[in-house]
This record gives structure tokens, sequence and C-alpha cells, in this order.
């Protein structure tokens, strides 16, 4: 979200004003990056356009998420340039299916941990979670609690990334 009260389009500028907070006043542009353990499938994600008018290349972008392998370890990067507009708001969204080895899996017991990173420096910001457990299986533990399971078997949490924060699972899997 941007709080800034204006609402004007962006164009791709150089400009550097006397004072650090009316730049704050401006155009956001950012690159975004989501980790997501090596063998991961991204399902779908939100698209949306940076128009040709708002980056130096004059190229813009179609919104489409770049997958790769990162540098900094064993993970995919899903990688896509945003551009956000004084007074607007954006909610992007990933959808990833995961590969079978990031589920610990003892008998009828599995065990799943997802760690959340906040960026140094960034201000808190709400994150919505869904995770399916595996069919017919009886959560035994959450931590934190999930907010809820819908009637196709999700689990949601809507967390504000103030923080480092852990996400565990602990369930059974019922015959």
């Amino acid at each position: 979200m941007h709080t800034t009260p204006d609402n004007y389009s962006c164009h791709y500028e150089t400009r550097y004003d006397p004072v650090y907070d009316q730049m704050m006043d401006g155009c956001y542009w950012d690159y975004l990056r989501v980790y997501v353990p090596q063998g991961s499938q991204l399902q779908a994600a939100t698209r949306i356009l940076v128009p040709v008018n708002a980056t130096w290349d004059k190229l813009g972008s179609s919104g489409e998420v770049i997958e790769r392998s990162a540098p900094e370890g064993p993970w995919l990067s899903l990688e896509v340039l945003s551009l956000l507009s004084p007074a607007t708001t954006q909610t992007r969204s990933f959808t990833v299916t995961l590969p079978s080895d990031v589920v610990q899996s003892q008998g009828n017991a599995g065990k799943y941990m997802l760690r959340l990173v906040k960026q140094p420096g960034a201000s808190p910001y709400p994150v919505v979670l869904r995770v399916h457990p595996p069919d017919r299986s009886t959560l035994l533990d959450a931590s934190p609690e999930p907010g809820g399971m819908d009637s196709d078997g999700w689990l949601e949490y809507r967390l504000m990334l103030d923080r480092d924060q852990m996400v565990r699972l602990h369930w059974r899997i019922t015959e």
C-alpha cells in the first residue's frame, strides 16, 4: 500500500528531492523475490503490468514471474518487477507446489516447517498463507495456530510480517 494521497501515473525519471521524505511520496519500484525449495513448481502467480513509460529501457514488464536457481543457497527464486503508484495498493499471490522431501515423515506422522523472513528495514506487512496438509490427515499441533480450515482442507494464516517467523505443522494420516 502506497500511503501518499495523490494518485498519478508513474514514468521513469532520475530525480533527487532535497528532502528524503519528498522522494517517498513518488512512485515505488521494487524487484520482488520469493525463495522456495528447489524442486518446487509455480502453479500460478498474480500478474501486474508495468507500463513501458515507467521503465528506463521503455520495455515495461508483462508481470510474468521469472524462475531461476538462487545463488544464495539451495532455493528456487521467483522474481518479478513491481511498480506501485501513489495512493494505490497491490496484492501479490503465488501458488506453489512444494517437493515431497520438504515434509518430514515417520510412519503415519508428518511435520512441515516454513520460515518467513522479513526483509531488514522493510515496514511490517500482512501475509496470507494457505497450506494444504495431506489428504486424510488430522492436525495434531500447529504453531502459530491457524485462523481456520476451509471446506477443501486448506489451513489459513493471516500474519503480520514484522519479524522472522516460523510456521510449524504436525499431523497424523488416518486410514
